[in-house]
């Protein structure tokens, strides 16, 4: 998959070969970018049928447990365990949930890199997870999750609170 950064370079490498007229750079650009299209229509298609898929194993379980079939979740689980994804042994429900706001949250770019500062770290009240080491590109805390239990740093629910604390330099 092409990066950003990747496709801007190739906008001002396009917009130079157009001010000194130079097609066959163009071409160039344009056959680079016409292959990157067709590679993303086929991720497309393919995370489509993958949904599809796993849409219809949901809707499959529900049928057979109001049907009051002895093993309803046989649907979903053979879905889940096709791509690799059920859970491990004794995961709470919640942990599952909670790694999937994480994901989308990193996936989404809301969650930007900064360098914790010398001396200074974060750590989630919740679970002590350490959300900052000093000199490491780490969730910062103003995201106001942690990436651990996704819990929200100000939820008067559950006291989960980004707290600060000294660390070693």
């Amino acid at each position: 998959m092409m990066s950003r950064a990747r496709f801007d370079g190739l906008r001002e490498h396009a917009q130079a070969a157009l001010l000194v007229h130079e097609a066959a750079e163009l071409a160039g650009i344009v056959d680079e970018l016409l292959a990157e299209v067709a590679s993303s229509r086929v991720r497309e298609s393919l995370t489509r049928a993958d949904y599809i898929a796993l849409l219809a194993a949901a809707r499959a379980t529900i049928a057979a447990d109001g049907c009051g079939e002895a093993a309803p979740l046989t649907f979903v689980r053979w879905e889940l365990e096709r791509h690799g994804q059920l859970p491990a042994d004794g995961v709470t429900a919640a942990r599952v949930l909670a790694d999937a706001a994480a994901t989308r949250a990193l996936l989404d770019g809301s969650l930007p890199d900064v360098v914790c500062p010398p001396g200074v770290g974060w750590s989630c009240r919740g679970c002590g997870h350490a959300m900052l080491t000093a000199g490491i590109d780490v969730q910062p805390p103003e995201s106001r999750l942690c990436p651990r239990c996704a819990h929200p740093a100000d939820s008067s629910q559950t006291g989960v609170r980004l707290v600060r604390m000294e660390v070693g330099t």
